[in-house]
């Protein structure tokens, strides 16, 4: 029966629009309690086949770097050039791989002395591009995400102490950053450990989502960055936790024009 009923919820989730569902649209559907689907979602989210989300659940769906630019693209503009912004004349920074860092790579200053370390394969060209300092953590490709990961990154990340970092979460969920895969997770851990200064970056529409993986509880962060579009109810989610910042918009007419 329970095994059944949590094969028609994987079955709603991925014929729904989104892949995703609140817990009294699962529970309608399938005519049980809520505290039902409660029970069965949470199972389902330990076996790794979904993701809870804030009121609900949706499957997990891994997209390509291709994908996620398109997704939250100004928002991610917003959040990129605050992080450019934080970051101080002659430090050693770290910046994580993921879409919203890399939007902060077209506003970052040139040549001040300032390290750059990271283990995105697109920041890594970037930079180099434009005569940065830079250096790239080794490990295996992960082609959907355009970042390296494993042993190798790990151990490469543990050789140095930032004066900042950035690192970004696919969900924050009841105060923790999740991500979709057990070595992005390690990666971003000794990212933050290693950091004087450690920020969470996120646009605000995965506030109240959650991966399988957790790499941090966000009060261990010095603050988390987001977009200027934020709502009320997301503010109050991680104010209770540590500093929120929230990015300033954008002129993106006066942007384009430059």
């Amino acid at each position: 029966m329970k095994r059944t009923r949590q094969d028609c919820i994987l079955s709603l989730l991925a014929d729904s629009k989104n892949k995703s569902m609140s817990t009294i649209e699962l529970a309608n559907r399938l005519k049980v309690a809520p505290m039902t689907i409660r029970r069965d979602l949470n199972e389902l989210a330990k076996k790794k086949m979904l993701s809870r989300t804030y009121g609900g659940a949706s499957l997990i769906v891994e997209r390509s770097t291709e994908e996620k630019n398109k997704i939250q693209h100004k928002a991610k503009l917003e959040i990129g050039r605050e992080i450019a912004n934080l970051i101080p004349e002659r430090s050693t920074v770290y910046l994580g791989a993921g879409t919203t860092i890399f939007a902060a790579a077209q506003f970052l200053s040139l040549n001040k002395g300032i390290q750059y370390v990271t283990n995105s394969d697109l920041i890594f060209r970037y930079l180099i591009k434009k005569n940065n300092n830079v250096i790239l953590a080794g490990g295996y490709y992960n082609k959907s995400s355009n970042q390296l990961l494993g042993t190798l990154a790990v151990q490469c990340l543990e050789n140095y102490y930032f004066d900042i970092s950035f690192v970004g979460t696919n969900g924050i969920f009841k105060g923790q950053a999740t991500t979709s895969s057990f070595d992005d997770a390690n990666i971003k851990k000794v990212a933050l450990q290693h950091a004087k200064k450690k920020y969470i970056v996120v646009d605000s529409s995965k506030i109240g989502k959650a991966d399988p993986y957790l790499f941090s509880d966000i009060e261990n962060a010095d603050g988390v960055i987001v977009d200027s579009k934020i709502k009320t109810s997301s503010q109050d989610q991680i104010k209770r936790y540590t500093d929120l910042i929230i990015s300033k918009p954008i002129d993106f007419k006066k942007l384009n024009r430059s």
